[in-house]
């Protein structure tokens, strides 16, 4: 059977001890400008909107228009079988990679990319609110004005 269409295992979750992060989250100055980082991230980056604009925004750099082509060149229809032994039809990759729908087969059930970051989004902001009682919002000095360099364009 090929790794294509080997079925999914669900994995169970490891949380990873790394010395170097746990050293420098022990920091006070480093852990203020590391949580005011991980909450500018969730008020900008990390909003569903502007991951979706980077999904499928109007941008020449938004990220849809440079797969799809590729994407649906691994089958000659919506829903034919994919030349290269792809898990997916054209149509589910348009419906979880465009219009973010969530994709299930069987047991498995995939999330468009903009709803795991909502989940994921939503998960940090709690943590954060909760390592906020201690750090409060702003206490590293830290301003994040800067904006992100564009993706060059397609």
């Amino acid at each position: 059977m090929s790794d294509a269409r080997k079925p999914v295992r669900r994995v169970a979750c490891h949380v990873s001890h790394g010395p170097l992060v746990e050293n420098l989250l022990r920091n006070p100055d480093f852990l203020g400008y590391y949580l005011d980082h991980v909450e500018h991230l969730i008020d900008t980056d990390l909003r569903p909107e502007a991951v979706s604009d980077v999904m499928v925004g109007a941008s020449p750099s938004a990220l849809w228009p440079r797969v799809s082509q590729a994407a649906y060149l691994e089958s000659d229809t919506p829903h034919g079988r994919p030349f290269t032994g792809r898990q997916y039809t054209n149509d589910q990759v348009y419906r979880c990679g465009f219009a973010q729908h969530e994709l299930e087969r069987g047991a498995d059930r995939i999330e468009g990319i903009v709803h795991f970051v909502r989940m994921r989004r939503d998960r940090a902001a709690d943590q954060l609110t909760r390592l906020r009682q201690r750090w409060p919002r702003g206490s590293s000095g830290a301003e994040f004005t800067g904006l992100p360099e564009p993706l060059p364009e397609a």
